[in-house]
């Protein structure tokens, strides 16, 4: 019996093996620091663009690494066009040639064909930018709306509805298809804004805003990735929601998994997302 036991326990646990020996193989882990030419240690933000180049932003300017050497951006008021900040908040994609770099004074488009600022903007208030990968983009505030218009190369504001803009870096996500959806604070609504298109004059740009009470509780979290949202509620329900088969699928409480110093952390909630808390997790986000 205790021979068959331990056989039974190499039979399960030699896949196990194979499985971490796989993983260990199949990824190379690199510190990139000042001795690769880090303009400082301090990253605020990081982004690999469509062409699979690694950008830093920094207290002290943004940072594109190709993997063997590094290439350092900074204001430069000399020039006609430049960083409004040395200080990067984000970088994201503006389309297939350009970075959307922003910091606390304003967006700017980056070209990294010339490797310059092509474009400044400055808005009145705080604000977050969100894109997909196809560069369309949404500009929010705590009380106005945008889009980029590619034609007329400029933000246009789109009317307002009567929602509570809190939190909008984290409550809101753009989808494969350029589609606005906006998960207002303390609630279980959700709005969706869509143009009919991003490079046409705004005389023939048709905006379609589409409110739903999405969820009977109040979503405390949410994150969004390939098409799936995942968020839990304030009774800490998790679910998971599929865009295209417009389905939500119960997966499991998880409160008692959530520690009291967690209960007001989304860096946390997302780590569960990505299955960053012991293989427990790891399924969910890949349901």
């Amino acid at each position: 019996m205790r021979i068959r036991l331990i056989l039974v326990f190499i039979t399960l646990i030699c896949p196990l093996i194979s499985i971490a020996d796989n993983v260990k193989d199949a990824y190379l882990f690199q510190k990139v620091d000042y001795q690769q030419g880090l303009s400082n240690s301090a990253v605020l933000c990081l982004f690999q663009d469509n062409e699979g180049l690694m950008w830093f932003g920094t207290y002290d300017g943004v940072n594109c690494y190709d993997g063997k050497s590094m290439e350092v951006f900074r204001s430069d008021f000399s020039e006609q066009k430049t960083l409004s900040n040395n200080i990067i908040h984000s970088i994201q994609q503006a389309d297939s040639s350009c970075l959307w770099i922003t910091t606390h004074l304003g967006a700017n488009r980056f070209s990294k064909d010339s490797r310059q600022v092509i474009c400044n903007y400055e808005f009145d208030t705080d604000f977050v930018i969100h894109s997909n990968h196809a560069g369309n983009t949404w500009a929010l505030s705590y009380d106005w709306i945008a889009y980029y218009n590619t034609h007329h190369r400029r933000f246009v504001r789109i009317p307002m509805p009567d929602i509570k803009m809190l939190k909008v870096d984290v409550r809101a996500f753009v989808t494969d298809e350029g589609e606005l959806y906006l998960f207002p604070y303390e609630s279980g609504d959700l709005y969706r804004f869509s143009l009919n298109s991003f490079d046409q004059d705004t005389l023939s740009t048709r905006l379609t805003t589409t409110p739903s009470h999405f969820h009977s509780k109040q979503i405390q979290y949410v994150c969004y990735q390939n098409g799936v949202f995942c968020f839990y509620d304030s009774d800490y329900d998790l679910f998971v929601y599929d865009i295209s088969r417009k389905s939500k699928i119960y997966i499991r409480n998880i409160g008692y998994r959530i520690p009291d110093e967690w209960s007001d952390s989304l860096a946390s909630f997302s780590k569960v997302c990505r299955g960053d808390y012991r293989s427990e997790y790891a399924y969910l986000w890949y349901l």
